[in-house]
């Protein structure tokens, strides 16, 4: 109670399926033959996994990664709920808290910049992460 821990905690234990259940989709698209050859070839499993595995799971790793941050980013229930001191709040928790004052004057300014910058993290994320979407079938542009 009142620790972004707790939060924290609640938010993995609820997104771990999710992410297993989106990974093993991934892993399922490789062709168990493609590991077995490595192995005949004289790789030890972690390099069968480093070299040959991973760079065709990254597109599931790199969607993992953005759903399970955007869905932290924009947390509000588990935070009204669990952490009640304001020194606990995060972005979202304050944005809510600027916009449901109950005031007759709205801070429009206040509130266009707060948005500004609790949508900006996401954008940078989005931007940096999405070359690493896109998935080429097994062979195709390699020699």
């Amino acid at each position: 109670m009142n620790t972004l821990a707790g939060v924290i905690l609640v938010k993995v234990a609820l997104e771990l399926p999710f992410a297993l259940w989106i990974m093993k989709g991934f892993f399922d698209g490789i062709p168990w033959q493609v590991e077995m050859a490595a192995l005949v070839d004289g790789a030890n499993h972690f390099t069968t996994w480093y070299r040959i595995l991973l760079p065709q799971i990254r597109p599931g790793i790199t969607a993992v990664s953005l759903f399970a941050f955007l869905s932290g980013w924009g947390e509000y229930v588990f935070l009204v709920t669990f952490i009640l001191d304001k020194s606990g709040w995060t972005l979202s928790r304050y944005v809510a808290s600027i916009v449901g004052e109950g005031e007759v004057f709205v801070d429009y300014g206040l509130i266009t910049a707060v948005g500004l910058f609790y949508m900006l993290p996401a954008l940078v994320l989005f931007t940096l992460a999405h070359k690493y979407l896109i998935r080429l079938p097994f062979g195709v542009g390699t020699r």
